[in-house]
């Protein structure tokens, strides 16, 4: 239904008995099972807001949970605070090089992330896992009526 907000309660879901709901949701599947990989664990302790947008900082915690990535400790950005919630995971993102940052040294954690920025991400943290089998090109995206939004593409 257009503009119904799903507010998932995590502690229900701990129970094992489902989501509390306002309304019905196409992603419930996928939520059930990244909540019960540990992927996902809510936005506090009693909720999950699906329908927010997700900063890059999350999307990397998300990430490096799901490939279950971990490294010994390394350098992290200058921008993420040494107790933020997400702080070993950009670290683990960084020694892996997956992620890089703005300037090397700041990765504006805090800042909404893109589906292209996402999709960059997700390539490297799959080739660093040897999970990426296939490669493509800027090329390949030729074809899409909005290829030329696509940073590298414009320059061309």
């Amino acid at each position: 239904m257009p503009g119904t907000v799903l507010r998932y309660d995590v502690s229900v879901l701990a129970a094992g008995t489902g989501y509390a709901r306002q309304g019905t949701g196409w992603a419930s599947e996928a939520i059930d099972t990244l909540y019960a990989m540990g992927t996902i664990k809510g936005t506090s302790g009693t909720s999950f807001i699906p329908e927010k947008n997700i900063t890059s900082a999350d999307f990397v915690l998300l990430l490096v949970r799901a490939l279950g990535l971990g490294v010994e400790d390394g350098s992290n950005f200058a921008d993420v605070s040494q107790g933020s919630y997400y702080y070993e995971a950009l670290s683990i993102a960084k020694k892996s090089r997956i992620i890089s940052g703005m300037d090397g040294n700041n990765s504006n954690p805090k800042e909404e992330i893109s589906r292209q920025d996402m999709m960059v991400i997700v390539a490297r943290a799959l080739k660093s896992v040897n999970k990426l089998a296939s490669s493509g090109s800027a090329e390949d995206l030729c074809n899409y009526a909005d290829a030329l939004k696509v940073d590298g593409l414009r320059q061309r």
